[in-house]
């Protein structure tokens, strides 16, 4: 049975490595980083400006920015939230 990505989670890590950036999280994150307000190209890349709006992104939150947005951690809890 083929995994089906779910428009509402990341399914593996996004960000730095050792992240996983499969390309379906990677447009989940960046989807909801510019409803957040960054200007990220949706491309499904997790290049050098997808790492720094997440990481300008945990700066609201985290006092030491990962560039990180795992299943279930603080980063991934925030960005869900955005409407």
């Amino acid at each position: 049975m083929a995994e089906q990505t779910s428009p509402e989670k990341i399914l593996a890590s996004v960000g730095l490595a050792p992240s996983v950036n499969k390309p379906d999280d990677v447009l989940l994150v960046q989807r909801l980083l510019n409803q957040a307000g960054a200007a990220l190209t949706e491309d499904s890349d997790c290049g050098r400006n997808t790492v720094a709006a997440i990481k300008d992104y945990q700066r609201n939150f985290l006092s030491i920015p990962d560039g990180r947005v795992k299943i279930k951690g603080v980063t991934s809890c925030n960005i869900m939230l955005v409407e």
